[in-house]
């Protein structure tokens, strides 16, 4: 059996497997290549398996946060709407009001001075504390 020059089928495949043995250049690289690999597979897995476990405790602690949140929420928004609706009201009181009106500025004079007679008083009461 010779190998001719125009021979398209090439060497027979028991002479490639002698010629791939464990000195050849190539056997280095592919081992080299699967040693790699297998090290950056075991190498992400280690480092994914605390990742995935931080996320779930993250996703544990948004649905504790979205839990409260949904209890709390009517509430607040209730009591958001009835200060709206306070301030609305205030705001019509105080425009139905007429600075020209003698009556008004009278009132605001009054609360005015009882209101600094009241925080002299609580002075003179604290520095006497004193």
């Amino acid at each position: 059996e010779s190998v001719g020059a125009g021979d398209p089928a090439g060497p027979p495949a028991h002479h490639l497997a002698v010629r791939a043995g464990l000195g050849d250049p190539v056997f280095f690289l592919l081992t080299f290549v699967a040693v790699t690999t297998s090290v950056a597979f075991i190498s992400m897995v280690a480092v994914a398996i605390p990742t995935m476990l931080a996320m779930r405790r993250a996703a544990n602690s948004f649905a504790l946060l979205a839990d409260a949140a949904l209890d709390e929420l009517p509430s607040t928004m209730t009591a958001v709407r009835l200060s709206g609706m306070e301030i609305s009201d205030f705001t019509l009181e105080l425009s139905d009001l007429r600075p020209s009106d003698s009556r008004w500025r009278e009132q605001v004079n009054q609360y005015c001075s009882s209101s600094r007679r009241w925080n002299r008083t609580n002075e003179e009461y604290s520095s006497a504390e004193d």
